[in-house]
């Protein structure tokens, strides 16, 4: 998985950032939200905004902290399941039922930035991501 995000500021930031995480999603016949889960796929980029606080600690090593929301677009699609002693639909093309939600996602994250001469190398975890190694440049 990969993304792109931004921050404006230093010691205080805010920021935002897209990641790609959609999957290829089947086709399904979309209905209302429904009680029932079925199987789930992300749809498309996750969106985060997120506001990060930092300070230096050692020469040219930062450190930061953050906290923010993300939001990502659900399918669910509702399981192929043919009950005992039932046939399954032959020579036609059934669509199983779908419906799309945005799920919401408190963050969080802390980083170590070593500062370069217009940019930085960072590592770090976040809640959603994992570990997370990036490059960023400063304009």
């Amino acid at each position: 998985m990969w993304g792109i995000g931004f921050t404006t500021g230093r010691e205080l930031a805010l920021g935002g950032s897209v990641s790609f995480t959609g999957e290829k999603v089947p086709e399904y016949y979309e209905v209302p939200p429904q009680t029932w889960q079925g199987e789930l796929y992300n749809l498309g980029p996750e969106y985060e905004v997120c506001l990060l606080a930092g300070t230096d600690f050692l020469m040219g090593i930062s450190l930061e902290l953050g906290i923010g929301i993300s939001f990502q677009q659900r399918v669910h699609i509702a399981t192929a399941e043919v009950p005992e002693g039932r046939l399954a639909p032959q020579r036609a093309a059934v669509l199983p039922n779908g419906y799309q939600v945005w799920e919401r996602y408190f963050t969080f994250q802390g980083r170590l930035s070593l500062a370069l001469e217009g940019g930085a190398l960072d590592l770090g975890y976040h809640s959603r991501r994992g570990w997370v190694v990036g490059i960023s440049l400063e304009f």
